[in-house]
């Protein structure tokens, strides 16, 4: 009986983490520098160059990430020096926003678009999360 009620817990614990947009820990093969299936890759360049931020899950604020991989921007913060976007993702869309916490303008990526130029939005994002339209 006892058993029961904890897994019941840590369900309803899990599903609020996931109502609220709040991120678990990065997993092994997060923000490692290597855009790979099911992150989204926010690059330092535009067209996808330079340093890579990689992630599976979402980021509040960027001001804590820096740039990891090869060529230009490697090292640098991540918070409003990201130039283009590539949703590597399967099923979710990622909304990647102006302000932390996903507020302000935000812009949408879909499963496997990407974007070479950000826009209006290049050198302007602080945070992500991954959504489910």
């Amino acid at each position: 009986m006892v058993q029961r009620h904890k897994l019941r817990l840590v369900v309803v614990v899990l599903g609020a983490l996931a109502v609220l947009g709040m991120a678990l820990p990065p997993s092994a093969g997060d923000y490692n520098g290597s855009c790979e299936t099911g992150e989204v890759c926010l690059y330092w360049g535009y067209n996808f160059g330079g340093g890579v931020g990689d992630f599976s899950g979402n980021v509040n604020n960027y001001k804590s990430f820096t740039f990891k991989g090869s060529g230009g921007g490697v090292g640098k913060n991540m918070n409003d020096n990201v130039a283009s976007l590539r949703n590597r993702g399967r099923y979710m869309t990622i909304l990647a926003c102006v302000d932390s916490w996903r507020r302000g303008d935000c812009i949408r990526a879909y499963p496997g678009e990407a974007y070479a130029d950000l826009g209006p939005y290049a050198n302007r994002l602080s945070s992500h999360g991954w959504i489910l339209y």
